[in-house]
């Protein structure tokens, strides 16, 4: 979980930090139509801090740990796999558009596979219910 935190925040500082003080339009909302990406707001102030806390939970063994890191750990698979789909069908029906790109749907596909590992994991190692 902290590795996925700590990646994804540096992937997304990386593309805001350089953009800070220039001019106009970032790069990285060219063709958006936005005038900022709710995607990096969501994930720096609310989604990234909690699954670190959540992290820092299921170390301790405490429940709610459990709890959301199973709950990050499907939502990430999922999304791996709704972000190729999205890539891949968005690609399909503009090829020229610049916010899509068919070069990523596999690496998504792999990190699905990849994210449903440590989700397996854990859900194998849930305390069974008694009879």
């Amino acid at each position: 979980m902290w590795v996925v935190v700590a990646g994804n925040t540096v992937i997304w500082l990386r593309r805001i930090v350089p953009e800070l003080g220039a001019a106009g339009t970032p790069e990285f909302l060219e063709g958006s139509g936005l005038t900022t990406n709710p995607i990096f707001v969501q994930d720096l102030a609310v989604w990234l801090p909690l699954a670190a806390i959540a992290a820092w939970w299921l170390r301790q063994r405490r429940p709610a740990g459990y709890l959301l890191v199973g709950a990050y750990l499907v939502m990430w698979v999922t999304e791996a796999v709704t972000i190729a789909s999205d890539q891949w069908f968005g690609n399909r029906a503009d090829p020229t558009a610049t916010i899509v790109s068919g070069s990523v749907v596999v690496p998504f596909l792999v990190l699905a596979v990849v994210g449903a590992v440590p989700l397996l994991l854990l859900l194998r190692r849930l305390p069974r219910p008694t009879p």
